[in-house]
């Protein structure tokens, strides 16, 4: 048989050939069958004579050669002959397929050309052969996966076969591999179908096509088989890994472009399954450098563009990879990420290869961030991004600065060189575009992701408080905007303004202002810049807004931006307002004008508005704008200046009076009412100009000029013409707004040119019970003392009105009346003496009946005129009475007698005489004071106040600090107003009455109110609340609606309001929004009311407490209210008073600790009346409630206000060494908490009496070493005090209890020593006073079985702390505090404590902190002490003891 193989000629075998090959195989297979003998060899043997035969180099490749036929037929052949030999049992089938198997080997590695593909498709169908190829493994494994590894090749077309033809031969192999591979990877085969699939893929990026597609298909083979179908599921650790990646970069290195889009996707989908693996494996710390690395080459080549879908698709995976749960903090990833990362977006040659893998990237690194400082890196990294000017990289920015848990990682507060790195980066993005409607969406879309990363960076800068480092480039970042004249430009400028804050920032740097307006001011003046550009005019007026609010007050505004300011204005104005196609869109013209007239208030504020003067032509002349809002703003200015410095705008009267006139705008009139004292001249020249001006006026207007009138009244009453008054009386008398100024008008007016108003006398009749019934009486007096003919009406006027009035006011001004026609119609009065009497006898009041006394002795003529007349008639009977005297005296010596009786009757004339005189004089002193008493009345009768004023008068009008004038000069009255009232018998009533003439009834009684509440008047304060509440269920209110509460609430008494408006204000400035009642209760609203709202919607109330606050009632029902709602209270002391204070609060307050908020130390110069450790313990106790801050209202001042106040304490290093003592600790000022630090390791026990000592006590033993916890630097406002002295006991090791006799019988004292012997804990006693032992008390049987240490007997031991007596309490606190520690901790000569000053009434409390445990023994078992001293034995109160 094998001869028959060797002598065929199969290279060039012929037809001939194969028909004689064919008839010998047959014979012979006959003849074998026939003998039945055959042996396994011959097979060998034969199927080696057949390799040899085709497995040779230049076989022919055409199939249809001779010779193909010629080896197909021997082959089967030889299967025939394996197949009879296994049923003869002459071999196995085993020995038949290994055979096989060597020999499909051989013919792949000789090609395999089209005859060996076909001979092995022959094999592969003989019987189990297949099944056989699943299980081979071993050697035989390895021999079948070398053979697939060969380099294929196309045939030679000469050969017969085009490629086309082979490659459908060649597809015969796949058949194959998925027999060998089967239908699941077995795990001794999946690192040699590795092998191959990594060949298959070489060769399919070696090969053309339609054979690299074969290829590809023969590797797909492999992966089908797999878990997942990822081939690289079977690897296990980095080695593998590293090893594949290596291969990759190699397939990457042979993908020589141009390639094939399959090619692309068939090795992008590789990466994307190795990258997969290598997450599922958990390898992807220890790999992340290796794949950074693989990207980084492919982002260097210089064809990059050609790997883009490789990495979008394939290196994207790694990052896609991560799901929530992994993104978790992983230091070890994050070094291993964030160099690469930010290397491979800074190298790349082509930025849009890897835009999506960056921002995956970012993703990854943001979640895998530990949340420690890194701002180096992070920083390295957004500068990175920013630099390619590429959006998408700018949105992974922003992803950075987006997230809230970056601001650690950031740190930007420590990298201020990374934030100025970022700020120029940005401050030179450029848009092409000027218009925004003609940008394409690609520049829409950059403006859109810059504006969103600055609005986020920003606020992380914000949070970090690191503002003040981007002032200067913000403020350049502005001026190239202006520069640039793009829309775009301007919209991310916006945004930078918003989110930088720059009114902040230039509070920080008042200069860089100057470098805005300069820019601006010539800007204005260049006529070929365009304003038309809508965000520019945003960004503009922002930034004018912002410069202007930037300046505190007028003081910060030099005189150059002074100047700058007003030349903008100048400019503005000279500009259009209104916007050419909308008319009510304002220009940046007007914007800008708006916004710098705030220079005014600024001025106004620090009363330098003489700066201003320039402006106000420039005022007048927008006054008189066609737009209504600009004239408004103008008119606004005027007045702001006249309310403040009114004598500079007296120069200007005329031209205000001419605004006026043609705007008859509010502000205008008065400004005009104010100006007027000042330049008086204008306003009297043109009064009747004003008066016909005003017919022309609506109601508001009209009352405005009135009060202008009123004013000129007073002065001048002569400029009140017959028609003006006429026009007063006509039209103003019955509107109810003008009725008060009309008729004050006419009294000044009456007064001195009562003809002038006589013929309205009916008219002003009809006025006489109203409100101003009062002054309408005066007018009608003055008329009728000027004309007779209106004296009888007007006297039984006056007297309806005092017999039948029930309103005092009315009834005091009828009486006042009454008297002034006395004068000259007394005959009209005298047949009313009958009903004065009777209103005598029956007034309540003391002044009623006083006046009616008065004119009662008119009428009966005991006025002083009359008493005058009486005196001289009897002068001139004495002078004749003497004449006739001395003509007696002539006749003397003869007539004795009639001598002796003249000289009697002249006796008793002279006792007449005496009588007479001594009447006179009676009689001047009654009409003395008659005369007091009736001005007294007249002036108390003048007055439209209510009828609580006149108590009011009675406790207000006596010389005190706090007397009337306060009162007046609170209500806005001028020195020369309060003069005026001082010449009047009843001041107080004098200025009620012509407040109350002013202005509505209700606001002038609430601003009554709370003026006598801020003097501290409470006694005045109670008179009128307790009006208020009199009438307040004359009438139903309507619902209050109230604006939402402030969640601190301050509470305090009226007599520290000042005191209290500068906390206030600190703790805005320190973030915090406040309710008090100033700023929160408006006229008319119900006090309780209010005060209900206010404390039920905070989150804590803080407590001003001074002597006067523990008396007020209203205060106590603010404080029970608190305590019922369960609401935090935090006690400030405002004044040096006993802790808790007395009275009903003293209960109350017993259970909390104070923040002492007064008598600060000398030297210090700010408005703060307190520690600033004190306000900073404050905040501290609010931030411990969990009451945040509101960071945008933070100003500087309090920006890092929990940095603590470093307290140096001196060490004793002899000590030290002589006593090995620990070093001190972190001091537990640091640890506010209970849950920070170790717990304290020395509690000292004592009674208030002996502070002083215990604190130097406490700062001896910190200098030797022993960290010390001391309630006076721990225990802040609103602490509990039992809380506090619990946690202290429970967590001390050793308990020092400092024993006086006051000690002894101390509550609170007792239950820190009984709750220190229920722990077990060691007690030791000091005893700091001579006393017996035990002392007595309750504390006796714990003490009992104690030792003391004697610190009584030297006087100076409490002060100097030094001594045997220390000596051997040192000896007992190393014992207990060094007990289980191994090392002692190291000296330390300074550290950190937050010093508090808090006391309480009975004990206080100092601990000392340690690392260790106590130990659980007693001082039984001490040394001996010291001698048992003799007290003076003294009685002790036995209640208190049983207490």
């Amino acid at each position: 048989m094998d001869g028959i193989i060797k002598s065929a000629n199969f290279k060039r075998g012929k037809e001939e050939d194969e028909e004689s090959l064919d008839e010998k195989l047959s014979e012979k297979v006959d003849e074998i069958k026939e003998k039945g003998k055959l042996k396994f060899n011959d097979i060998k043997t034969y199927v080696e004579a057949l390799t040899k035969a085709v497995c040779v180099e230049n076989f022919p490749s055409g199939e249809d050669h001779c010779g193909s036929d010629m080896a197909s037929k021997v082959f089967d052949t030889i299967k025939e002959l394996m197949e009879f030999g296994v049923e003869e049992n002459h071999f196995t089938e085993k020995e038949c397929h290994d055979l096989l198997l060597d020999f499909l080997c051989t013919c792949m590695k000789c090609g395999p050309g089209p005859v060996h593909l076909r001979l092995l498709l022959s094999a592969s169908d003989y019987e189990n052969f297949r099944e056989f190829l699943e299980k081979i493994d071993g050697v035989q494994l390895t021999n079948f996966t070398t053979a697939f590894k060969r380099q294929y090749k196309a045939p030679s077309e000469k050969g017969g076969m085009s490629v086309d033809d082979y490659n459908d031969k060649l597809e015969y192999l796949e058949s194959m591999l998925r027999e060998f591979v089967g239908e699941e990877a077995k795990e001794n085969k999946q690192l040699l179908l590795l092998d191959l699939f990594n060949h298959f893929t070489t060769e399919e990026y070696r090969l053309q096509e339609p054979l690299s597609a074969t290829m590809h298909d023969f590797a797909e083979v492999m992966v089908k088989v797999f878990p997942k179908e990822n081939v690289y599921m079977c690897l296990t650790d980095a080695a593998g890994f590293k090893t594949q990646l290596k291969i990759v970069r190699g397939f990457l290195s042979e993908m020589s472009p141009p390639r094939t889009d399959d090619q692309n996707y068939s090795m992008a989908k590789q990466i994307e399954n190795m990258m997969r693996a290598i997450h599922h494996k958990n390898l992807v710390a220890e790999l992340a450098g290796e794949v950074m690395s693989l990207v980084a080459d492919l982002c260097q080549r210089k064809n990059a563009e050609e790997y883009k879908k490789i990495v979008d698709d394939g290196f994207k995976e790694f990052f896609h990879a991560f799901d929530d749960k992994k993104k978790k903090p992983n230091k070890q990833l994050f070094d291993a990420l964030m160099g690469p990362v930010t290397e491979i977006i800074e190298v790349c040659t082509f930025p849009k290869m890897v835009e999506d893998f960056a921002d995956d990237a970012v993703d990854v690194l943001v979640g895998v961030t530990e949340l420690t400082p890194c701002g180096p890196t992070w920083l390295r990294l957004i500068g990175v991004l920013l630099k390619t000017g590429n959006i998408h990289f700018v949105k992974a920015a922003k992803q950075i600065v987006d997230e809230s848990k970056m601001k650690k990682p950031l740190d930007l507060a420590n990298n201020p060189d990374g934030i100025l790195k970022i700020m120029q980066h940005l401050t030179k993005i450029e848009f092409s575009v000027i218009d925004e409607d003609s940008a394409d969406e690609e520049e829409k879309e950059k403006a859109e992701v810059y504006e969103n990363f600055m609005e986020y960076f920003l606020k992380q800068v914000k949070n970090a408080k690191m503002l003040k480092v981007i002032m200067e480039p913000m403020v350049d970042y502005i001026l190239f905007c202006w520069d640039r004249q793009s829309e775009l430009q301007d919209m991310v400028g916006k945004v930078c303004l918003h989110y930088s804050d720059v009114c902040f920032l230039l509070q920080l740097a008042i200069e860089q202002i100057n470098k805005l307006l300069l820019k601006f001011n010539a800007l204005l003046k260049d006529q070929s810049y365009s304003f038309t550009c809508r965000n520019a005019s945003d960004l503009f007026s922002n930034v004018m807004d912002s410069c202007i609010n930037a300046y505190k007050d007028g003081r910060q505004i030099s005189e150059e931006d002074n100047s700058l300011i007003i030349s903008i204005l100048e400019e503005c104005c000279k500009r259009e307002f209104q916007d050419e196609y909308d008319v009510d869109i304002p220009t940046i013209f007007k914007s800008i004008y708006y916004d710098l007239l705030g220079i005014t208030e600024k001025h106004r504020q620090s009363d330098s508005l003489e700066r201003v003067v320039p402006l106000v032509p420039l005022l007048l002349k927008m006054s008189t704008h066609e737009d209504e809002t600009v004239r408004g703003h103008a008119a606004s200015c005027f007045s702001q200046i006249s309310s403040s410095s009114p004598e500079l705008l007296g120069p200007y009267v005329d031209n205000i009076i001419d605004s006026f006139k043609e705007t008859q705008d509010s502000n205008l009139a008065s400004t005009l009412r104010m100006v007027y004292p000042s330049n008086r001249e204008p306003v009297h020249k043109r009064i009747q100009e004003l008066f016909d001006l005003m017919k022309d006026t609506d109601a508001s207007l009209r009352v405005c000029l009135l009060l202008v009138f009123m004013e000129a009244a007073k002065i001048n009453p002569e400029l009140f013409t017959d028609s003006i008054i006429k026009e007063i009386v006509e039209e103003n008398m019955d509107d109810a707004s003008r009725h008060n100024l009309s008729v004050l008008i006419l009294v000044s007016v009456s007064e001195a040119h009562p003809e002038r108003v006589e013929n309205y006398y009916d008219t002003v009749m009809k006025y006489r019970t109203g409100d101003m019934a009062y002054y309408v009486i005066k007018v009608l007096t003055n008329i009728a003392i000027h004309n007779e003919k209106y004296a009888k009406q007007t006297v039984e006027m006056l007297m309806e009105i005092a017999t039948s009035s029930k309103v005092e006011t009315n009834l005091t001004g009828a009486l006042s009346g009454i008297r002034g026609l006395a004068v000259s119609h007394l005959e009209l009065i005298k047949p009313y003496k009958a009903a004065l009497e009777n209103l005598q006898n029956t007034a309540s009041s003391g002044y009623v009946k006083d006046a009616c006394i008065g004119l009662i002795d008119i009428i009966e003529g005991r006025s002083l005129a009359t008493v005058h007349e009486d005196v001289k008639q009897q002068q001139e009977e004495i002078e004749d009475l003497g004449d006739r005297v001395d003509d007696a005296e002539v006749a003397v010596v003869g007539l004795t007698l009639q001598v002796d009786k003249h000289e009697d009757d002249i006796g008793g004339l002279k006792t007449d005489v005496a009588q007479v005189e001594e009447r006179v004089d009676d009689v001047e002193e009654d009409l003395g004071d008659t005369k007091v008493k009736v001005e007294e009345i007249d002036n108390k009768t003048m007055t439209n106040a209510p009828a609580w004023s006149r108590d009011l008068t009675k406790i207000m009008n006596p010389q005190d600090e706090h007397d009337w004038r306060l009162l007046a000069q609170r209500l806005g009255y001028s020195p020369d107003d309060i003069r005026h009232w001082a010449t009047q018998s009843d001041p107080c009533m004098a200025v009620l009455s012509e407040w109350y003439a002013t202005h509505k009834t209700s606001e002038a009684t609430q601003a009554v109110l709370k003026i006598l509440e801020e003097m501290d008047r409470m006694d005045g304060a109670a008179i009128v609340e307790n009006a208020m509440k009199n009438v307040e269920g004359v009438v139903e209110d309507e619902p209050p609606e109230y604006a939402t509460p402030p969640p601190i609430f301050l509470s305090y008494q009226w007599g520290h309001q000042n005191e209290v408006k500068l906390l206030r204000k600190h703790l805005l400035m320190a973030g915090y929004e406040c309710w008090m009642d100033v700023g929160q209760m408006g006229g008319g609203d119900k006090l309780f009311e209010k005060i209900d709202d206010g404390i039920r919607a905070a989150k804590v109330v803080i407590s001003c407490v001074t002597e006067k606050y523990a008396k007020s009632p209203n205060c106590n029902r603010e404080v029970n209210l608190s305590v019922t709602l369960n609401k935090p209270i935090i006690p400030l002391l405002m004044e040096g008073i006993g802790w808790p204070p007395r009275g009903s609060m003293g209960p109350i307050f017993s259970e909390y600790l104070y923040i002492r908020f007064f008598e600060r130390e000398p030297g210090t110069h700010d408005e703060r009346f307190w520690e600033p450790e004190k306000f900073q313990e404050l905040l501290m106790q609010l931030n411990f409630l969990g009451i945040m801050p509101e960071p945008d209202k933070i100003e500087k001042l309090y920006k890092n206000w929990w940095a603590p106040v470093a307290e140096e304490i001196i060490v004793d290093k002899d000590r030290n060494k002589k006593t090995g003592s620990a070093k001190p600790q972190p001091s537990s000022a640091d640890n506010n908490s209970e849950n920070e630090g170790p717990p304290p390791s020395v509690f000292i026990s004592y009674q208030w009496g002996k502070q002083k000592q215990i604190i130097a006590l406490y700062k001896r033993l910190t200098g030797l070493g022993y960290h010390c916890w001391m309630d006076i630097h721990q225990m802040g406002g609103g602490d509990s005090l039992y809380d506090k002295i619990d946690r202290g006991v429970r967590g001390c090791k050793i308990v020092l209890s400092c024993v006086t006799q006051k000690y002894a019988l101390s509550a609170n004292c007792r239950r820190e020593v009984s709750l220190a012997d229920a722990l077990k804990k060691p007690i030791v006693p000091l005893l700091l006073e001579s006393s017996d032992w035990p002392p007595s008390g309750p504390m006796s049987m714990v003490f009992t079985q104690l030792l003391y240490i004697d610190f009584h007997s030297d006087a100076n031991i409490q002060s100097t702390w030094k001594g045997d007596s220390f000596d051997q309490l040192l000896g007992k606190i190393e014992m207990y505090v060094s007990e289980g520690n191994n090392t002692k901790p190291e000296t330390v000569g300074k550290e950190k404590t937050n010093t508090n000053d808090v006391h309480k009434n009975d004990s206080i409390t100092i601990s000392a902190i340690s690392e260790t445990p106590k130990p659980k023994q007693s001082l039984s078992t001490a040394k001996s002490a010291p001698e048992k001293p003799v007290a003076p034995k003294e009685p002790k109160s036995k209640s208190c003891t049983l207490l």
